[in-house]
């Protein structure tokens, strides 16, 4: 779902610069030396991918979505599970809790980390 999505990262370490993608956004820059909010974001796409590497969850969000998340849309967990037990059903919901759980939780936080960063 990340590459999907389109969230992702790049350090060029020649010129200094860290690009970063949210989604259908236009591409962010920041100076790697000196960019708190460029690191958190950085770590937050690693934390995303990590809860979907081993698991279902980038499937499971995959078919709920569509792949029509939107910029500067927090995500509920209550509003994840309601679609996901609808698409995916219950035994999905269960066994994938934790891994979902923490894909929601991630997705928030590169939401907040995309927001700090300068356009």
């Amino acid at each position: 779902m990340v590459t999907v999505l389109n969230i992702s990262y790049t350090k060029n370490f020649t010129t200094g610069i860290g690009t970063t993608r949210y989604l259908k956004e236009p591409n962010r820059t920041a100076k790697l030396a000196s960019s708190k909010p460029f690191n958190t974001y950085a770590s937050n796409v690693d934390s995303l991918r990590g809860a979907e590497n081993g698991t279902t969850a980038g499937w499971l969000i995959s078919g709920f979505s569509g792949g029509s998340l939107v910029a500067g849309k927090v995500i509920s967990w209550a509003t994840a599970k309601k679609i996901l037990t609808k698409v995916a059903g219950p035994v999905a919901v269960v066994s994938n809790t934790w891994a979902l759980s923490q894909w929601f939780y991630y997705y928030n936080k590169i939401e907040k980390s995309w927001s700090s960063l300068k356009k």
